[in-house]
């Protein structure tokens, strides 16, 4: 006996040491987007289309893959132009804002915008003391003098349990990250939350990409792309040493039936 009770203690190291580097992953399945595009003059706006921002549902109700855009453009002459997109799959998110706006016959302030930003988002998950969150992050802006544009990312992590009113959920943690930079860019996240096991919780990841400008005829391009994105969870030690005890104890019953 004694030699089993040896066993079972370095079977439970080791699967405490197991649970501290095993970890299951947490699906990013859900999507919402906001897409406007819009030009004008000083007159006033003179097209536009919205893509009213989606307020995720709890568990989410949209999936992955999905890819939208819109635009706008000026039918007669091809003065105006604004686009926006977004793709959004299980581990890549990305976003892309584009247009120009120039009219030679006038001199009236043309003008053009295009914001495209979506977000993907897991369904509540829970028996983790802990979350870790990567990705890598890529940005390209092309600008002119007459142009802005903008890109960033956003990330957040919601305590499900706590959550009461789904249009104002107890958020964990939120960032946001802007760049402004033109020309093309690169950078890696990493994050890890002490997480309650007891409690569900949601993470979720956005982009965001805007372009803008005045009597702009050479346009703007903004492009971000998220890649490699994963969330995981380490489950909590206590399952899994009742697991592996469990199955120590059937295999000595097998043992001592034999």
């Amino acid at each position: 006996m004694k030699r089993f009770f040896v066993m079972g203690v370095l079977v439970a190291a080791f699967l405490a040491w197991v649970s501290s580097v095993w970890a299951f992953p947490v699906g990013l399945e859900g999507v919402f987007w906001d897409l406007q595009v819009s030009y004008g003059d000083d007159g006033g706006t003179i097209d536009e289309t919205n893509d009213i921002y989606l307020i995720p549902h709890l568990p989410y109700e949209y999936t992955v893959p999905e890819t939208k855009y819109v635009e706008v453009y000026d039918d007669d002459n091809e003065y105006f132009y604004a686009y926006a997109s977004f793709d959004a799959d299980a581990d890549l998110l990305s976003v892309e804002a584009y247009g120009y706006a120039d009219d030679p016959d006038e001199s009236n302030g043309e003008w053009y915008h295009a914001l495209a930003r979506a977000a993907l988002g897991s369904n509540p998950f829970m028996g983790a003391p802990l979350l870790t969150l990567s990705f890598d992050w890529e940005y390209e802006l092309d600008l002119t003098d007459e142009s802005t544009g903008r890109v960033g990312y956003a990330v957040g992590l919601i305590d499900y349990s706590e959550t009461t009113d789904l249009n104002n959920p107890v958020f964990i943690y939120t960032e946001t990250v802007f760049f402004d930079d033109a020309g093309s860019h690169s950078g890696h996240y990493q994050r890890s939350w002490d997480i309650d096991p007891t409690h569900q919780y949601l993470v979720g990841v956005g982009v965001l990409a805007e372009a803008q400008g005045t009597e702009d005829p050479d346009g703007a391009d903004v492009y971000f792309e998220i890649s490699n994105l994963k969330a995981n969870a380490v489950p909590e030690p206590a399952s899994i040493l009742l697991v592996g005890a469990g199955g120590l104890l059937i295999g000595l019953y097998r043992w001592r039936k034999k």
